[in-house]
């Protein structure tokens, strides 16, 4: 009886240390804001809680992230999370095409004439 109880306790005593940094990694995610989802998806993937840190710093919300919008804007993702640490936009990043910048900057009256 001796023995079982000692493995008993050495059982939850591992169950216990290891749901720690657990804890503790939710309690950060609380801290930062986190939705339970966020939350989920964070834990599903491969971020680190400084990456997820960094993210929120720059007001980048982890369901914005995991869209991967800097696919559509055909940047990198280190240069899009850079770009939104600067203030910028996903519009601010977006091509600019032809007909955009002329509906920007009109052309001058001497054009063409």
């Amino acid at each position: 009886m001796k023995y079982s109880c000692t493995a008993l306790f050495l059982v939850l005593w591992c169950l216990g240390a290891s749901a720690q940094p657990m804890q503790r990694e939710a309690n950060a995610f609380d801290q930062m804001g986190l939705t339970l989802t966020e939350q989920e998806m964070v834990k599903d993937s491969a971020l680190s809680v400084k990456s997820v840190q960094k993210l929120v710093e720059c007001g980048i919300s982890v369901t914005e992230y995991f869209k991967k919008p800097w696919i559509g804007l055909k940047i990198s993702e280190k240069k899009w999370i850079k770009n939104r640490c600067h203030g910028l936009s996903n519009d601010d990043m977006a091509p600019r095409t032809k007909a955009t910048l002329d509906s920007i900057a009109p052309s001058s009256p001497t054009d063409g004439k």
